[in-house]
Parts: C-alpha cells; sequence; structure tokens
C-alpha cells in the first residue's frame, strides 16, 4: 500500500534513524526506528531462543546424558540468549555462529551411540531420550541456519550508511570494493571502464571552448544556492535539480528511483536513491547516473550511494548488463559538498571516488571553487556521453551513432581483473587484455604491485594475425613516459617495440609494447638481474653492451635515468645461456618511466633509499646528462662480485623452470 508524508516529516524521521544510530549531533538522543532488517533478525532470534528452551526444561535427561551433551547445549543455550540483533554480524564475521553448528552436528553424532544399559526398560526410556534430544538439536540447528541466512542480509542502502553496519560486511568475500576499509580495492577504476579515464581527463585537462560557459553558468549557481541552510535533503535536492538537470535534458529523471523488480512501493524510505538519470531501452531504464543527498549530520552518502549501486546490479531484471559491468556514475551531495564516483560490476561492485569532495561556495575568479565545479559537470556529460555510445556499441541501446554500427563489443567483454578492452583502441589497432602479467624472471610467480602490466592481443582492422603485447600503465608524478628515448632505443634494437604510448589522463599514461618473451627450451629474455654474480665470462660483454647504450643516449642528449639490472632484459637461449655470439644486440632496455631530454626531465618524489644513486639525485631534481654512467658505475662491481655461480667464473645459465 502506498504511503506518503510531509517532506518535513520524512526528513525528522531520518534524522532521528541518524541520531539513534550514533551519527545525530552530540546529546541529541532519538528512538531508532526498526528496519525490516532490524525486525527480520529479531524474529529468527526469537524463534531460536525458543527452540532451545527444551534443554532447560528437562533436567531428567541427565542420566541419558552422552558425555557432556546437556553442559554443551546450556552453553549454546547462555550464548544464544546473549545474542542481539546489534551483535548477530559479529557472530558471524568472527565465525562463531559456524562454531555452534560445528557444535550441534558433533552433539547428534554422539547422540546415535547406543546407551550402555541391561535394562530393556531402561535402554528404551534413553532411546525415547535420545531421539527427543537429537529432535530439538536439529531444531535448533534450522533456527541457527535461518538467522545465519537472515544475518547474512546486507543492510539496505540506508542501514549501510552507518559504519556500525558496513563495517561487518565489508569483511566478507562479497565486500565492495570501494577503499573502505583501504584494502577493499581492484583495479584503479579509470582503467576498468573508458567512460570514467574519459571522465578524469576532461576533468584535470578540461576544453574551452563555446560551451564552456553553459558549465561556468550551471557551478556559479550550485555555489551560490547550495551554501544555504536547507531544512531536509529534500529541500537541498530540489534546489540542485532544479539547476543541474539542464546538464543533459536527454535524460529521464526518476525521484525515489526503484532498484529493484520486487520491492516496496512504498517511498521515501531511505532504501532507494534520491534520484536516478536513465534513458529508454527494451529492458525498460538504462541507469546511466544515480544520486545521493544527506545533510551533513546524517551517514556516510558515500558508503549509502556504493550500497544502492550493488543492490542495482544484483537485480535479476539487470543480469544481462553486467556482462558489460553496468557502468554508472555515482553522485554525492553531502551538504554543500559534490563528489563523482565511478561503479562497475566484476565479479563484485568495484567503486572508486573519481573527485575529491568539491566545495560549493562561491569565489570571486574565473579559476577558483565555481571553476571546479564547472570542470566536474563538463566532464560528468562527456562520461554520459561516453557511457550511452559504450551501451549502443553493446546493442543494449538504439544505435544513433554511424561510426558506432560496424564496432560492436566482442563477448565475452570482461576479463577477470584485467582493464577495459576500449583501452586497446589507437589508430588502426584493436585489442583485448589476456591476463596480468606474470614476473619476468619466473612464469609462476605472481606480479608485483609497482607498475600494472598486462599480456593482451591487438590487431589492425581487418587483419586476423594477432600480436602478443605487453599493456603496462604508467603512473608518474610527471604525467609523461620517455616516449622519444624508449623509439630512439627501440629503433637501435636496443628495446622492444614500441606501438603506442597515451597520456589516458593526467599522471597515467598507457604504454603498449612488444612482449619479450621466454620459453622452456626456446629461450627468450630475462631481467639481467637473474645473473647477479654469475656472468663468468660474459661480464666484458655485457658492460661493453651497456656503455654502448649510454653512448648512443648521450650523443642524443637522453638519459634513462633508472639503468639497473632489473629494467635490462638479456637474451639467453633453450639452455639458458646468454646468447653473445652474435653481431645482433643481446641486450634490451626497459621501463622508460623517467627517462627523457636531459636538463627536462627530474626525478621523482620518492627513491628507493637502499639504490646508491648519483650524487644530487634527489626529488624534483634535474636529471644530468651522466647520471646514467655514473649510476651503472655504482651498482656495476656488486653486481658482477655478488655470489659467483663456480670458482671457475664459467657463466651461469639462467634455469626458467626455478
Amino acid at each position: 500500500m502506498s504511503t506518503s508524508q510531509p517532506a518535513n516529516s520524512r526528513s525528522s524521521n531520518r534524522k532521528r534513524d541518524a541520531s539513534a544510530a550514533g551519527m545525530g549531533p552530540p546529546g541529541k538522543e532519538g528512538t531508532k526506528k526498526k528496519t525490516k532488517l532490524d525486525i527480520a533478525l529479531e524474529t529468527k532470534l526469537t524463534e531460536l531462543k525458543e527452540a532451545l528452551q527444551p534443554y532447560w526444561l528437562h533436567p531428567s535427561w541427565e542420566r541419558y546424558d552422552p558425555d557432556v551433551f546437556m553442559e554443551e547445549m546450556r552453553n549454546l543455550g547462555l550464548q544464544i540468549n546473549a545474542l542481539t540483533t546489534q551483535t548477530v554480524g559479529a557472530y558471524i564475521s568472527d565465525g562463531r555462529l559456524d562454531a555452534c553448528l560445528d557444535m550441534l552436528g558433533e552433539l547428534q553424532e554422539r547422540l546415535k551411540e547406543e546407551f550402555p544399559s541391561t535394562d530393556p526398560q531402561q535402554a528404551k526410556r534413553a532411546t525415547t531420550a535420545r531421539q527427543n534430544m537429537n529432535k530439538y538439536a536439529e531444531r535448533v540447528r534450522t533456527h541457527l541456519n535461518a538467522l545465519v541466512d537472515q544475518a547474512g542480509v546486507k543492510p539496505s542502502p540506508h542501514d549501510f550508511a552507518s559504519s556500525k553496519r558496513w563495517r561487518v560486511f565489508q569483511e566478507r568475500s562479497d565486500a565492495i570494493l570501494c577503499l573502505r576499509p583501504a584494502d577493499k580495492r581492484g583495479l584503479p577504476i579509470s582503467l576498468m571502464h573508458a567512460a570514467f579515464c574519459h571522465f578524469t581527463y576532461h576533468f584535470h585537462d578540461p576544453t574551452m571552448d563555446e560551451h564552456t560557459p553553459k558549465y561556468l553558468n550551471m557551478a556559479e549557481d550550485l555555489c551560490r544556492e547550495m551554501p544555504s541552510a536547507f531544512d531536509n535533503e529534500a529541500d537541498r535536492r530540489r534546489a540542485f535539480e532544479k539547476i543541474f538537470v539542464p546538464l543533459d535534458e536527454k535524460l529521464d529523471q526518476h525521484i525515489e528511483f526503484s532498484l529493484e523488480a520486487k520491492v516496496s512501493t512504498a517511498k521515501e524510505t531511505g532504501d532507494r536513491p534520491d534520484v536516478a538519470k536513465t534513458v529508454k531501452y527494451n529492458g525498460g531504464n538504462l541507469v546511466l547516473l544515480l544520486e545521493e543527498f544527506k545533510m551533513e549530520s546524517d551517514g556516510d552518502v558515500y558508503m549509502q550511494i556504493c550500497r544502492a549501486y550493488e543492490v542495482l546490479c544484483t537485480d535479476k531484471k539487470n543480469k544481462h548488463l553486467l556482462k558489460f559491468g553496468n557502468p554508472v556514475f555515482l553522485l554525492c551531495v553531502l551538504g554543500p559538498y559534490l563528489m563523482v564516483c565511478g561503479a562497475i560490476y566484476h565479479e563484485n561492485a568495484h567503486i572508486e571516488p573519481l573527485t575529491p569532495l568539491l566545495p560549493m561556495f562561491p569565489e570571486i575568479g574565473i579559476e577558483g571553487r565555481p571553476a571546479k565545479i564547472a570542470h566536474c559537470l563538463r566532464a560528468l556529460k562527456e562520461g554520459l556521453d561516453a557511457i550511452q555510445e559504450f551501451w549502443q556499441r553493446a546493442g543494449i541501446l538504439d544505435n544513433t551513432n554511424r561510426k558506432a554500427t560496424t564496432d560492436k563489443l566482442s563477448e565475452p567483454y570482461l576479463v577477470f581483473n584485467c582493464p577495459d578492452n576500449d583501452l586497446l583502441r589507437f589508430e588502426e589497432w584493436q585489442g583485448t587484455f589476456e591476463s596480468l602479467m606474470p614476473d619476468r624472471n619466473k612464469i609462476d610467480k605472481p606480479p608485483t604491485d609497482e607498475s600494472p602490466r598486462f599480456l593482451a592481443k591487438i590487431h589492425k582492422a581487418g587483419d586476423k594475425h594477432q600480436y602478443q603485447v605487453v599493456v603496462k600503465f604508467v603512473y608518474n608524478h610527471s604525467g609523461v613516459y620517455g616516449t622519444d628515448v624508449h623509439q630512439y632505443l627501440s629503433d637501435n634494437e636496443l628495446a622492444p617495440t614500441l606501438h603506442w604510448t597515451k597520456n589516458l589522463h593526467r599522471g597515467l599514461v598507457m604504454v603498449v609494447m612488444k612482449h619479450l618473451q621466454l620459453e622452456k627450451d626456446i629461450g627468450g629474455s630475462v631481467e639481467l638481474d637473474a645473473f647477479k654474480g654469475k656472468l663468468g665470462t660474459r661480464a666484458s660483454a655485457v658492460r661493453k653492451e651497456l656503455e654502448k647504450i649510454i653512448r648512443l643516449l648521450q650523443a642524443k642528449r637522453m638519459v634513462h635515468a633508472d639503468l639497473r639490472p632489473k629494467n635490462i632484459m638479456v637474451k639467453v637461449d633453450g639452455n639458458g645461456d646468454i646468447i653473445t655470439g652474435t653481431e645482433e644486440p643481446f641486450l634490451s632496455v626497459i621501463d622508460f618511466d623517467w627517462s627523457g631530454t636531459v636538463g627536462e626531465v627530474c626525478y621523482p618524489p620518492f627513491l628507493n633509499s637502499r639504490i646508491r644513486w648519483p650524487d644530487g639525485a634527489k626529488a624534483y631534481q634535474k636529471i644530468g646528462e651522466k647520471d646514467d654512467s655514473i649510476l651503472l658505475e655504482n651498482w656495476w662491481d656488486a653486481f658482477e662480485k655478488g655470489q659467483p655461480a663456480n670458482e671457475k667464473g664459467e657463466p651461469a645459465k639462467f634455469d626458467a623452470s626455478s
């Protein structure tokens, strides 16, 4: 049955809920309104406690007690009687309720043992008693399982805004990967869908054109209206939407949008996002943007909208969208502050803020706070357009983009733990990610966390031949990659073939290069680091090749800046022996993150203190012309003498199976 309340009354209810949950202003208390989850938990807990009562009412069973059955059941009763709806979550996360179920199983096994008695009547009474014990144990097990199942249901989005609620569920394997707590994280969200990468690019490097005044005017209006003291969320939402709707008037707006197909028709429950922006398709409403508004003291707006997105994705009616990740922008308004997030579903819900919390306060000057809001609005419009084009290519939306007609997405589109394949679209090339890249030395070793590297295959449009490549994402303080240095050494066959570099957004560069493979019994390339103290008679040839590389760089006033054994690949044969007997280069330099022109590139903000860098190498200091030579000199002797392979100084072989 549909219900309605005045806006002020509904807001007051929410305030009381927040206060009772410990989120309200200090010194103010309220009676917390029970949620559906609270009521269901309370019912299951009551049923469980009632199921335990027979063990307290039949002390005559003691004489037929196998071992300490009655004592353990009483201990279980004490534990259950102490449980409340607030503490059930902790019992589940700590595994204590699972332990109770295991104990019941063990006790029921004991009940199968025969009672040692020569008196037939006593044996019969014992059998009856044991049957009753088993009956009650099974009843307790049933109610305990029901309680576990009920308590395992995640709260509504509104309840998830409380840290007392979300902290329990964020410890589970199905946690939302939203950086709360910090270890609940997946790949960076800008890698997981091109629309979020697109947003980030436009937010940090905004386009200035004839459309810019529209966004500046919207931003100035928001900064004039949002700092006001609104009486409730609904008033703030109405004021915001009046200004915000023109961002994209083609989108349909829904207030208190229904996330699930089977939900109550009651409005303003807090279980629905305040606003959803959608487009029509043959499956109903396709959500592109969810919005949530909260007063300053009314809970965690970020966690609430994270849970709302998860509910949206786990509803059966949206299952067909999940194979494409169901990308959605999330907009959080907390008082006079605005934040935009990206969300995509891949095994779990992956969510990450795309902006800081932006104050909607007025300021004189075009580059002030209103300008940041304007850049955010422009970036959001670009991102929403990108998601719509994506759904057109996926065949979900009717295609209105001629360019996309022959550009359908491949299925399956998502690859576990890999970025969006749309990022591998450059010039006439396109490709698909395959997997995280294993360690370069040991095929089966898991990858490190420094800069994400992925194996992928690329091909030219209309060409079936595929090339194996490595795709590296460089998070750089300067936002650049040493493309010229890499290309120069590649032209001299001293670096992997460079297919493409692209600044995805400020601080993130994508690099696509040839994969230097290593195969058992065939050979390939491994890090020079694998031969520490094992070069033997090959040391001279390796040193000369390194000096040759440095001379080539210095001739062009270029510097690598991190020319160490882990960034130098060496060719080996099928026996693991370094190949030095030919005129072809046998070394390849990789990782050009700091490389560039002398006098222009700088050292990064953090340098490994365990490495002996050239004198003067400090954070943000210019990299000198001789720094490659100095760095080589600093590490070479220790590397060559490390731990010799044998006393004769014979060259070592690399064992790919080690």
